[in-house]
């Protein structure tokens, strides 16, 4: 995996211990995590506020969290450089992760919108509007668009270098990226969980009268005011993890993609792309992890 300094420089492979790629179906789509060896190269351009450049589409990642080892990974003269663990953060995106010092409220605006106003800069692909949002005095923002995605029944993720949005159903009828067998994937049953964790909704109407979302299956009620049948129906839509799978390195496939086990097709929730550099005495190691998931509700 090449990862570049924010000066332009590449990082030789020697200097990287690991990293790991992964990308999400959340409003900030990706992250990053390395581990590199210490250099004055390094230590300088490494830092909280600087950005890195990784993923075949180069990808910038904000850094915000750099943090140094006690270990001791090279030395010149009589300088001494432990190696730093960072994570990074999609850089378009990483404003709407920090908590906000002044209120953002829009009404009619798309979700394009709402990113700018919230301090990113993408242009969401299948953009849609939002009826009403609103992140107030120290309100993560990413939180508050989450939420405006599930009113919606819709996520977004990266494709192909940008943000795109799909209805959670609209995933599932993308082409397959790949077939693997049954046994290539580990399976997770939690349908006791599921019934404890997703609800279902209801409101009121202008005239009183009860308004229900998908109460199809016994699950706990909640109350949304001032909300209409089709937002209730989406708020109990969620993409539930089923199985979880590791192949050989697969860059190109990531969050938002389809993997089809057996003859089930499961959207990819998070994929992870690792690189293990073997550079402290283990084997170089390259794998993708997926999180595979269903539609629910």
């Amino acid at each position: 995996m090449n990862i570049t300094l924010q000066n332009g420089s590449v990082l030789p492979g020697d200097m990287v211990i690991s990293a790991v790629l992964r990308t999400d179906l959340s409003p900030v789509p990706a992250s990053l995590e390395v581990t590199l060896r210490g250099s004055e190269e390094i230590d300088k351009q490494a830092v909280e506020g600087n950005f890195l450049i990784a993923g075949s589409y180069n990808y910038e990642f904000q850094i915000i969290k750099v943090e140094k080892s006690n270990d001791v990974a090279g030395a010149q003269g009589k300088d001494v450089y432990p190696p730093l663990s960072i994570t990074a953060l999609y850089r378009p995106c990483h404003k709407i992760s920090f908590r906000r010092s002044s209120a953002v409220i829009k009404e009619g605006a798309t979700l394009g919108e709402v990113y700018g106003a919230c301090g990113a800069s993408v242009r969401i692909e299948s953009d849609f509007s939002i009826k009403k949002f609103s992140c107030f005095i120290g309100g993560v923002p990413s939180y508050h668009i989450a939420v405006s995605l599930q009113e919606e029944g819709g996520a977004v993720f990266l494709d192909k270098g940008s943000v795109r949005f799909l209805r959670l159903e609209d995933l599932f009828k993308q082409k397959s990226s790949i077939t693997i067998s049954e046994d290539a994937a580990q399976e997770i049953a939690s349908g006791f969980l599921e019934r404890h964790e997703i609800p279902f909704f209801y409101s009121l109407d202008e005239q009183g009268k009860f308004v229900f979302g998908n109460k199809s299956k016994v699950r706990a009620a909640q109350y949304q005011p001032r909300t209409d049948s089709r937002l209730l129906r989406n708020l109990s839509k969620a993409i539930v993890t089923r199985k979880i799978a590791r192949l050989d390195f697969s860059p190109s496939i990531n969050a938002g993609s389809i993997i089809t086990v057996g003859k089930n097709d499961y959207v990819v929730i998070t994929a992870a792309h690792a690189f293990i550099s073997g550079t402290d005495g283990e084997g170089v190691d390259t794998y993708s992890k997926f999180w595979l998931g269903t539609l629910e509700g």
